[in-house]
């Protein structure tokens, strides 16, 4: 008989002092830490970010990545860990069937939450949390493959789920905007979202492998852990056109009409064509510029087509930063 304390379902495991696998941080902790870490991402987004996510301003979100584990609990993926299994009453049917059940915890916590969202149609939500590790498992899963002892594992998912759902929150009670679809960029924005969560919430310089964490604390964690790796950061401030180029005031160096005209663009997606020379690269810095001090976005991504282009721009922009950065911010050539 397997208990039904679901602090014994382990999440990550650990190399003890006598270099043993053991279990370590259990699903339900693992999942709290993750939970916090989405929270503070969430709180941090423009709001034209937050209405894409579930619920109103995102507040679904944390409940949704905090329940991105929840198929850890699953025979198959527990027994992963030999040591899990020899303080566990496990009959000699079930030590059989653990060999053939089902592993794959995202597709489990998929699954799961689908069954959880079907009664108010917004079940595809839990496409983006099958989708955590990377690659897809497809719209709607209709079905898992053989589980061992799935009405006990079942059953202690639920009581995971109705803690998470206690600390963070309802699940969604709406589906993914129909004007999204097919290509469902709200999803990939969620599961996108729910990934750099999961990073954070496992990195051990944040979070203890072998622990748990008190609810207050984790979420302490979660916005120091983004404090160091300076999440968002890049804040920028407005500043003469004249000063974010060139560091000074200077009245030789004014914006063109190319650029004074995309200066005057509403947030959206703008398209420059101009001849080379007409300053196309201060336009787009200055636009950037106005957006992120304005709180519409927070960070400029340039893409280029190759080295050498690439090269020469990251110095024009690392210039631009030092005159416009009102806080630190990661200036990455990629």
């Amino acid at each position: 008989m397997i208990s039904d304390d679901v602090a014994i379902f382990w999440a990550k495991t650990y190399q003890n002092s006598r270099d043993q696998e053991v279990p370590g941080i259990s699903v339900l902790d693992h999942c709290v830490n993750v939970g916090w870490v989405a929270h503070n991402l969430v709180e941090r987004l423009p709001r034209g970010v937050t209405t894409l996510l579930p619920g109103d301003d995102g507040r679904s979100t944390a409940v949704l990545a905090a329940l991105h584990d929840i198929g850890k609990i699953t025979l198959g993926f527990q027994t992963k860990c030999l040591a899990w299994t020899v303080p566990i009453e496990l009959g000699d049917r079930s030590k059989r069937e653990a060999s053939l059940s089902i592993c794959d915890h995202a597709l489990v916590s998929q699954v799961f939450l689908q069954d959880q969202l079907k009664a108010v149609g917004a079940h595809l939500w839990a496409a983006a949390i099958g989708a955590h590790h990377g690659r897809p498992k497809g719209r709607n899963v209709k079905r898992l493959d053989f589980e061992a002892c799935d009405g006990w594992a079942e059953a202690n998912r639920k009581v995971v789920a109705q803690k998470l759902i206690n600390l963070f929150g309802s699940l969604p009670k709406k589906p993914p905007e129909p004007r999204f679809g097919p290509a469902h960029s709200d999803l990939w924005l969620l599961a996108g979202l729910i990934t750099v969560a999961d990073w954070i919430g496992s990195n051990e310089a944040f979070f203890p492998v072998d622990r748990g964490l008190p609810s207050e604390e984790s979420r302490q964690r979660a916005a120091q852990a983004l404090a160091a790796i300076g999440w968002p950061g890049g804040e920028l401030r407005m500043t003469s056109f004249s000063e974010a180029f060139t560091g000074s005031e200077s009245p030789s160096f004014q914006p063109n009409s190319v650029q004074e005209t995309v200066a005057k663009s509403a947030p959206g997606l703008v398209i420059v064509e101009a001849p080379m020379g007409c300053g196309k690269t201060e336009a787009a810095l200055r636009l950037a510029q106005q957006w992120i001090s304005e709180g519409h976005h927070q960070g400029i991504y340039f893409a280029l087509p190759t080295q050498v282009t690439s090269n020469r721009i990251h110095k024009r922009v690392a210039e631009f930063l030092n005159h416009t950065l009102a806080n630190p911010a990661s200036l990455r050539l990629k």
